[in-house]
């Protein structure tokens, strides 16, 4: 409807019909879990924020595992801070392949055609929310990845909505 923000619960049901179209398509690949704590649903946030750190995930993770992996995500309050985190237990990155990665989002201004989904994603959420806010990436390879995004809870300058609000 053109509204920039919108409230987490929208946003985690955007991802679910996403996954659920993926499931479809590639069932032998991967399950997923997802998870949203009651005391954040009306939180505000950018809209599309984490379709793309999904979409990474299942193309760059899991797709190339040779094995079914699993991915979770995670919507939850943690010290005072709203953090949306997405993670897989696909083929992971290497320290090379991860430290580039960070050196993109630290530089995300500079448009990096290789990160363009979450450098979008990282300037969004700086622009927005400062830049104390944002992804953090950790990754081993063999074992997965988790893609942490960090906004502050009352981005917007309104804590919640109400649970039936329409996005």
């Amino acid at each position: 409807r053109g509204d920039d923000l919108i409230p987490v619960e929208n946003e985690v049901k955007h991802v679910e019909s996403y996954l659920k179209i993926q499931k479809i398509r590639y069932s032998k690949l991967f399950d997923y879990t997802i998870y949203l704590d009651d005391a954040v649903r009306g939180c505000m946030v950018p809209k599309l924020l984490l379709q793309p750190i999904v979409e990474n995930a299942l193309y760059h993770g899991i797709k190339p595992a040779g094995h079914k992996c699993r991915m979770f995500v995670n919507v939850l309050e943690e010290e005072g801070i709203l953090m949306l985190e997405v993670r897989d237990d696909g083929v992971g990155m290497t320290a090379d392949q991860l430290r580039a990665l960070q050196n993109a989002l630290a530089r995300c201004g500079e448009v990096r055609a290789e990160s363009y989904g979450m450098c979008n994603v990282n300037d969004r959420i700086h622009i927005l929310a400062g830049d104390q806010y944002g992804i953090a990436v950790v990754s081993e390879a063999g074992f997965g990845t988790s893609v942490r995004l960090r906004l502050p809870k009352d981005l917007g300058g309104e804590n919640h909505v109400s649970s039936t609000a329409g996005g």
